[in-house]
């Protein structure tokens, strides 16, 4: 058998049974990604089936564990609570410098809103700012 042959075989295999994808590290994924690649995977019939199974052999197993409704509940042992953490004042902030103190006592800034701005103001030219300092004017 000559190698084109050979090669065209191998395609029409590969093809016909395809190797199986190695399973991606499941610790580096989240449980959505986990989940969708189960499902493009599986098939989201199959694991509604294995939901129901494991669901329902939980479920046979769950009333030899569980106690009955008029039961008592089992006492539980009561914890000591935690001894006090001891905390630092936080540390005294540094002097303002007069200029950020000037900044604090005058300067009030706030977000623009829809009354800012002044679209139907016919006295400004197109593409003109009120004020040379202003980037939102017209």
């Amino acid at each position: 058998m000559n190698r084109t042959l050979q090669r065209r075989l191998e395609k029409v295999l590969n093809l016909a049974w395809p190797e199986p994808e190695p399973e991606p590290d499941f610790s580096t994924m989240t449980e959505a990604q986990r989940f969708s690649w189960e499902v493009k995977k599986y098939g989201l019939r199959e694991l509604i089936r294995r939901a129901a199974a494991s669901r329902e052999k939980r479920a046979q197993t769950a009333p030899e564990a569980q106690p009955e409704m008029g039961a008592a509940p089992a006492p539980v042992a009561e914890a000591e609570p935690p001894p006090p953490v001891e905390t630092k004042p936080p540390p005294e902030p540094e002097p303002k410098t007069p200029t950020q103190q000037w900044i604090d006592e005058r300067c009030w800034w706030r977000l623009r809103g829809p009354d800012d701005y002044d679209y139907d103001d016919a006295d400004v030219r197109p593409n003109q700012t009120l004020h040379d300092y202003d980037p939102l004017g017209h």
